[in-house]
């Protein structure tokens, strides 16, 4: 991708994230093993193999009806067949589980986290950050995601000043200010926990709710959020 800046690769929730990009070599070893080619021989018709393969092709083909006996002819059948038919999916699964290994160990590739603004942020948090710690990835970031906007956490000492008048106005002054506090507590709890050299926030945005109605310029916005927090965008910041 020679004409992008960044290139943003969004994986699977939580834990299988991590399972899908440290453990590739579970499937590669399935993908290369030798009862899947008996498998496709098993369920295709095998018509254009040599002598020698079809010499193969019966062996296997005993191994798998003795195989059957046990756990259901037709259901080797059934997996053969599948499998003919996934042949084209299982190598583009490869392909991208290599690009993904490939993209991980460059020194540029930054990996963030991302943990809902909820009271399990912190515990689910760390148990993520332990597992990639685990296998030799270090989390760069933490990203705090539908969070309240720096702008909106700046206004807490107005919000405590705002004389509400009538029941409404007071439920939605106490609803702000429980929201801006909770927000405040968690970022400083996962500070303290050292397990992330950095914690952004990508703030609520509207526009964004509707996934009926996405647009190209809404996600720029959220992605303008986020890089105006990177130690980098600062420092080119001063710079001017």
């Amino acid at each position: 991708y020679p004409d992008t800046d960044y290139l943003i690769i969004d994986t699977a929730p939580g834990i299988h994230a991590v399972d899908f990009v440290i453990r590739p070599e579970r499937l590669l070893a399935f993908l290369d093993s030798k009862i899947l080619d008996w498998l496709q021989w098993f369920a295709g018709s095998g018509g254009d193999a040599n002598w020698f393969q079809k010499m193969l092709r019966g062996g296997a083909r005993g191994i798998l009806q003795a195989l059957g006996k046990i756990g259901g002819e037709n259901l080797i059948l059934s997996l053969g067949e599948m499998l003919l038919l996934l042949d084209k999916v299982f190598f583009r699964m490869v392909k991208r589980l290599e690009l993904a290994r490939d993209w991980l160990s460059r020194e540029e590739t930054q990996i963030f986290a991302v943990a809902a603004l909820r009271d399990d942020a912190i515990s689910v948090s760390r148990e993520l950050s332990r597992l990639m710690t685990e296998e030799g990835i270090v989390p760069d970031a933490l990203l705090l995601n539908r969070a309240l906007s720096d702008a909106m956490l700046d206004e807490k000492s107005n919000v405590l000043e705002w004389e509400a008048t009538n029941p409404s106005e007071i439920l939605f002054q106490k609803f702000t200010l429980s929201m801006i506090e909770k927000q405040l507590q968690i970022q400083k709890d996962i500070h303290k926990t050292g397990d992330f050299r950095n914690v952004f926030t990508l703030p609520v945005m509207s526009n964004l709710e509707n996934k009926s109605e996405l647009r190209v310029h809404d996600l720029r916005e959220l992605g303008e959020a986020l890089y105006q927090q990177l130690p980098d965008a600062a420092q080119a910041k001063q710079a001017r």
